[in-house]
């Protein structure tokens, strides 16, 4: 079978999130898809969530954005016009996913549109 490698963008909007980001992030980037664009909106958080891991991750996040309105999900729906992707979807800062779905995702979706 054909593998689709189109590529895949992924918003995170976070608020306050120090205590889930760090898993959320990992599991975009254990992925076993690889085509991955990853944004993450901070909505202005006043832990550690800038700090200790947007930034420490600032190498594979593709683009971050920070809103100190707090409004995340304007901020998460202007982020997603910059998104580049074939498929897109967001990634709440406190979900994570298993790493065989934008594998999977990508199989179905290709079945879908083709």
């Amino acid at each position: 079978m054909h593998q689709d490698n189109s590529l895949f963008s992924i918003v995170t909007p976070t608020l306050n999130s120090e205590n889930y980001i760090e898993e959320t992030i990992q599991s975009i980037f254990n992925q076993t898809y690889k085509n991955i664009e990853y944004i993450i909106v901070d909505g202005g958080s006043s832990d550690a969530t800038l700090d200790k891991f947007i930034r420490k991750y600032k190498d594979k996040i593709s683009q971050s954005f920070l809103n100190r309105t707090k409004e995340c999900m304007m901020q998460s729906i202007k982020a997603s016009m910059y998104a580049k992707g074939k498929f897109f979807t967001y990634l709440n800062s406190d979900d994570c996913c298993i790493i065989i779905l934008l594998k999977k995702l990508s199989i179905t979706l290709k079945k879908i549109i083709t």
